[in-house]
């Protein structure tokens, strides 16, 4: 998920003129961006389940500048998670899939089979099971992403309508 602000190269000429509003307007921009993007980063690991809590642990956002050499400029923040564990590649159904996309859409019931080993090995309540298969129920879908992208459009529409209140009221008083 991204969230970003691009300022087309107009709004400098814009911002020239209106020189002390237009670097407010753009503070206010790229401080509601970040603003934004913290609030998607709270959401996702709040709803991020734990097991160890390296999964929840590993999200962060990136912040990358738009350069003054392109078209545009401005920033832009990307969700990431840094856990190996949340791309790695799982065999799922026959396909692959990655845990982040097992946690964010949920799985059904399946069996889950020894592939590489003659049985599966694993522990419950502290007894130690040994078996060629077991049926695991499916996982219910966490929807991290998707929410904290839901609530990040919501904010980003509402920042847009005061940036467009702000620099509509400054071009009438130009």
């Amino acid at each position: 998920m991204r969230v970003g602000i691009d300022w087309d190269k107009s709004f400098e000429a814009i911002g020239a003129k209106l020189t002390d509003r237009g670097r407010r307007v753009r503070r206010f921009a790229e401080a509601r961006i970040e603003h934004i993007a913290n609030n998607a980063l709270k959401t996702v690991k709040e709803l991020t389940p734990t097991n160890t809590g390296k999964l929840k642990d590993g999200w962060a956002i990136e912040r990358e500048e738009l350069g003054s050499g392109r078209l545009s400029f401005g920033v832009s923040y990307k969700l990431v998670n840094k856990d190996p564990r949340a791309r790695a590649i799982i065999v799922y159904k026959g396909g692959k899939t990655t845990l982040l996309d097992i946690l964010e859409y949920g799985t059904s019931p399946h069996v889950i089979r020894a592939r590489n080993k003659k049985s599966l090995r694993f522990e419950v309540d502290g007894v130690q099971v040994v078996t060629k298969k077991v049926f695991h129920p499916g996982t219910r879908p966490y929807a991290m992403v998707r929410t904290a992208h839901l609530e990040a459009t919501r904010e980003a529409v509402r920042a847009a309508a005061q940036l467009q209140s702000m620099i509509g009221g400054a071009l009438t008083k130009v």
